[in-house]
């Protein structure tokens, strides 16, 4: 008697999240810096992460009857809009996978990773580009995604697929357990013939993700209302999303997103009624995602303030990678220098590759003139002209060890460390690509030792508390311009009518 033939999973990934005020755009170097990767190869650079890719061994284990096809995986350093030729190629190569699968074998479900706030210069709901694309090239197969916790997410996305669901904490450490539990849910539909109802709610409101932590604050709350649907009978999986609201794009807000059992829900009932308790609770949770920040002078005086021994951090989140910034903006460093402390001071950084290569040619130990910042143009504020030493250089390689980073291969480029010419306790890492700052190793290939240094002006925001931050006896945000600051006020939005979508109160 024959086996019964093996049911086949399809695996594609698209994980960007665009900030439509960040000033680099995000080209197929981009992607090849950080993920373009397919097959065997995208799932040996996800081991050991914690990322959705991490999680497809573990499923080919679980469900020996299955097997695993990995088209096209790409992600890139959140910056502004994405190239269109970039996401062509991804879109084309993955669907002609897609077709070649189908045709050969068949395909009985398919995975998506996505990120949920991608957007092109042509496309600004790019996400569900993807998910409509797979649709038509493969009628009636079972799709199932993933999604960051800051997607926008169009309403019209749910219904297209087969069960859906988004991160549970932030800093982001859960994604490869929800693509595991996804995945998981989608099998135990298909290998029960049952089908699913959904339900999407997009509120429209936009939230600063300053405040978006899961360890404590709103989102807490919000998570847990969500976990707590998921023990209700027939529901397979429900979601919230604070969005991403540095995205200008109609779409643009904090959503809901809710699958049930068609079994137990017929005609979607208990779909609709648990997304909007959900929605509702983002809706009156709006005023507590709020909060105001002290100025650069006032955050790094009040990091020289603190009495607890230790590393202490000043962040930079309106520059943060993780959100579209450049690490170009200069609005905290003439507050570091005006201070003029006497403390070991780092500041991380700067990416300038014109400016590694200025202090490559003047070599360890010579001084000369430099400019920090505005590289990309003085909307956020003009370059600072300092004289700098060279101290150290790297070859901005290393392993992440920490948080969002854990078992990454990170690549930065060229990197040197300067120290001021009449302050060498304060030196400043630039760096030839955007980086964040976020794990020791970044430190440790320049030879820095955090454990010796007291202060670190770093260009970054909830992620760095999962990585660095760990470390520091104090973290103070601080609140300057830039492509993903608090106000969003200062942004020049153009599709989004703001008094509509956002709360003043705490401003």
């Amino acid at each position: 008697m024959s086996a019964a033939p093996r049911r086949r999973l399809f695996v594609a990934r698209f994980a960007y999240e665009g900030n439509s005020f960040g000033p680099l755009a995000a080209d197929l170097a981009a992607f090849a810096r950080t993920e373009w990767r397919r097959g065997d190869d995208a799932l040996r650079a996800a081991a050991g992460t914690v990322h959705e890719l991490a999680a497809i061994p573990a499923f080919a284990e679980r469900h020996p009857d299955w097997r695993v096809t990995v088209s096209r995986c790409a992600s890139a350093m959140p910056a502004g809009p994405i190239d269109d030729t970039a996401f062509d190629a991804f879109l084309t190569e993955m669907l002609e996978d897609l077709r070649r699968e189908a045709h050969a074998e068949g395909i009985d479900a398919i995975y998506l990773s996505l990120h949920g706030a991608a957007m092109t210069r042509s496309r600004p709901q790019a996400d569900l580009d993807i998910v409509e694309a797979v649709r038509a090239a493969a009628p009636g197969v079972p799709i199932a995604a993933t999604f960051d916790m800051h997607g926008n997410l169009p309403e019209r996305l749910g219904a297209l697929l087969a069960i859906g669901a988004g991160y549970r904490t932030h800093p982001h450490l859960d994604m490869r357990e929800l693509a595991g539990r996804t995945l998981d849910r989608l099998v135990g539909c298909i290998e029960r013939d049952a089908s699913t109802r959904s339900c999407l709610v997009n509120t429209g409101i936009l939230l600063p993700s300053i405040n978006m932590r899961t360890t404590d604050g709103p989102m807490r709350a919000l998570q847990a209302l969500a976990a707590d649907a998921e023990r209700i009978r027939g529901v397979l999986a429900a979601s919230v999303f604070g969005g991403f609201p540095y995205a200008d794009a109609a779409h643009a807000g904090a959503s809901a997103m809710v699958y049930t059992d068609a079994s137990v829900d017929a005609d979607g009932a208990l779909a609709r009624s648990v997304a909007a308790r959900l929605a509702d609770a983002l809706r009156a949770a709006r005023p507590d995602f709020f909060v105001t920040l002290p100025s650069p002078s006032d955050a790094i005086a009040r990091a020289l303030a603190v009495a607890a021994p230790g590393l202490v951090a000043v962040t930079d989140a309106a520059d943060n990678p993780y959100s579209g910034g450049a690490n170009d903006t200069p609005g905290l460093l003439p507050a570091l220098l005006a201070a003029a402390p006497t403390v070991p001071c780092v500041v991380a950084s700067f990416a300038d590759a014109a400016l590694v290569g200025r202090a490559r040619e003047a070599g360890a130990g010579r001084s000369f003139g430099a400019a920090f910042g505005a590289t990309h143009g003085s909307a956020f504020g003009a370059a600072v002209a300092l004289r700098v030493v060279p101290q150290c250089f790297a070859d901005g390689r290393y392993r992440g060890s920490e948080g969002l980073l854990t078992g990454v291969d990170v690549r930065c480029g060229d990197t040197v460390m300067l120290a001021a010419a009449d302050r060498p306790n304060l030196r400043i890492i630039v760096t030839s690509q955007v980086d964040p700052g976020i794990d020791a190793g970044f430190y440790a290939m320049l030879g820095i030792d955090l454990a010796r240094e007291r202060l670190l002006v770093v260009k970054g925001k909830n992620h760095f508390r999962a990585g660095v931050g760990r470390r520091c006896a104090a973290i103070v945000d601080a609140d300057a311009p830039g492509p993903a600051c608090l106000d969003f006020t200062r942004l020049p939005y153009r599709h989004l009518r703001l008094p509509d979508r956002i709360d003043r109160r705490g401003w």
